[in-house]
């Protein structure tokens, strides 16, 4: 059987994507019966899925580690040999591939928040350390000038803080869970966010035990025969967010 492979390359944007759907339908295809495979991205798939969704296509976002280990000995790539690849590990995979779909919106708002807290958490870190170890050699105009921004940025973590907590009880389903988590002792804003963020609303995870292996948490045995007798112990392929957090 000989199959004729495609291939058409578009911009990664609202005009390019709608040129995707045209071309589809120019070879035949109807987008609504297709499925769309992509790799799981972060920002650089939002708006293709976006797209999809307001379409009413079906779509499912892999992770990218999963399509490279399924794909054996690979020798050369780039872009067309990657869509391949991902189409063939969709078209092998279609009976079992999740349908993905887009979190609330304020689960989407929720996740950018938390991603700007962390980004000034980690410039303020960086200039404690500065006026902490470099105190002798840093001049009194130096320091001052790094206590401001300190202070600044200590308003705005606070204000996104606000912020996140205004999200939160504006959605009771959210606001439920968010509640639920923070009752656990030495669970705090940052930790509850994250949870309700990465299990899109404790969507995504159908028991505790995927979540802890998703968290990097879970234990595993490292046993074959008898000779291999490793140590049980976590996999380093896990979400080092959430783990680090924790």
């Amino acid at each position: 059987m000989v199959i004729n492979l495609l291939h058409y390359q578009s911009a990664n944007d609202n005009k390019g994507n709608r040129a995707i759907i045209k071309w589809l339908i120019k070879q035949g295809a109807n987008p609504k019966e297709a499925l769309f495979c992509m790799e799981h991205t972060g920002v650089y798939s939002i708006k293709i899925a976006v797209f999809l969704e307001k379409n009413k296509c079906s779509y499912s976002m892999v992770s990218p580690l999963h399509i490279k280990r399924s794909l054996g000995i690979v020798r050369g790539k780039n872009d067309k040999i990657d869509s391949f690849q991902i189409s063939r590990f969709c078209y092998l995979h279609r009976a079992e591939l999740p349908q993905t779909v887009l979190p609330l919106k304020s689960i989407q708002i929720l996740r950018g928040l938390i991603n700007e807290r962390e980004r000034l958490v980690k410039v303020q870190t960086s200039e404690k350390i500065v006026i902490h170890e470099l105190k002798e050699t840093n001049t009194r105009g130096t320091i001052k000038r790094i206590k401001c921004r300190i202070a600044l940025l200590a308003k705005d973590i606070s204000s996104i803080e606000r912020e996140m907590e205004q999200v939160i009880n504006s959605e009771p389903n959210v606001f439920k869970n968010y509640e639920l988590v923070r009752s656990v002792i030495g669970i705090g804003l940052v930790n509850s966010i994250l949870f309700i963020v990465y299990t899109c609303n404790f969507q995504s995870f159908t028991d505790a035990r995927k979540y802890a292996c998703y968290g990097g948490v879970a234990p595993f045995e490292h046993i074959s025969g008898t000779s291999i007798r490793g140590k049980t112990r976590v996999s380093h392929i896990a979400n080092k967010r959430i783990k680090a957090n924790l």
